[in-house]
């Protein structure tokens, strides 16, 4: 028995050690984040373990296609704020005609959690380099890509396709003016081809507006960061809190104390046999021990 208690912290020792094993092999170690270069434009940038490796597509491969950026962000809490402002500073240094602010969020609950997010309009030509920067200066604050989202929307054949429409539309309106200026026509005649001119300008107003909308959002490339504190994106948070190590070590007591208690459990009636058994025994013995008489 003495053995036994003997043996029992060694017993703790190895289900701890254990359960932390399994934890490891869960979890898995992060990979390596390979710095990116400031000044190579194409290289890339390995992302941690839970995180998203974007492909470095160079959106001016596709003219005449509106793409929107959307990067979600996981850092410490303490370091969002700076993180987002670093980020408001290299959109200023730019300058407003390549890249301006369009609104901010900053929202931190009772818990400490925090969740914000930047949303910028960046000329389409550097916008790439910018969101490739904005990367670099988050991995520097140790935080991670969570999810990174590039939706782009034909608008060039779009505004091909109104303007061609607008062509067609402005042949007839002139068609028709010519006829307006011809002497003779009566009243009724005139009046018809004067309102198809005026319904002919209204649909000319409507290409116009398209148009420009679509060459509007070509101009300028929408770009949104999210970010969030590192443990709310689950497969992320990699550390080990005091928390969790003490939960692990409680939960690793009691699977021991557990295993102890079912040994004793199982050996327990044995032994009280065995003991009873080998008192039995030694009474009988005395019993038949012959007496010597002097």
């Amino acid at each position: 028995m003495r053995k036994s208690l003997l043996l029992m912290p060694l017993l703790f020792a190895v289900a701890a050690c254990g359960q932390k094993s399994e934890d490891a092999v869960d979890k898995g170690p992060p990979t390596n984040m390979a710095e990116e270069s400031a000044d190579a434009a194409s290289s890339r940038t390995e992302a941690p373990e839970g995180a998203v490796a974007p492909p470095d597509i160079d959106t001016s491969v596709a003219p005449g296609v509106a793409f929107d950026f959307r990067y979600i962000y996981a850092l410490e809490s303490q370091r969002i704020g700076g993180v987002q402002e670093e980020h408001a500073q290299a959109c200023k240094k730019l300058g407003i005609a390549k890249c301006r602010v369009t609104s901010m969020n900053y929202e931190a609950d009772g818990d400490g959690d925090i969740a914000a997010m930047l949303a910028f309009k960046v000329d389409p030509v550097i916008a790439t380099d910018f969101t490739r920067d904005a990367k670099s200066i988050v991995e520097r604050a140790e935080g991670k890509l969570a999810n990174a989202t590039l939706t782009g929307t034909d608008l060039g054949s779009n505004v091909a396709v109104t303007e061609a429409n607008a062509d067609e539309v402005r042949a007839e309106l002139t068609a028709i003016q010519r006829q307006i200026e011809m002497p003779g026509l009566s009243k009724e005649v005139r009046a018809r081809l004067v309102e198809q001119a005026a319904q002919l300008r209204e649909q000319l107003r409507a290409f116009k507006q398209s148009a420009n909308g679509d060459k509007a959002a070509l101009a300028m490339t929408p770009v949104v960061f999210e970010y969030h504190t590192l443990h709310s994106i689950p497969g992320l948070d990699n550390s080990s809190t005091l928390s969790e190590i003490v939960a692990t070590s409680v939960s690793s007591f009691m699977t021991m104390l557990r295993f102890v208690l079912v040994i004793i459990g199982a050996l327990a009636p044995w032994a009280f046999l065995a003991g009873a058994g080998y008192w039995v025994v030694q009474r009988l013995r005395r019993k038949r021990k012959p007496v010597d008489v002097a």
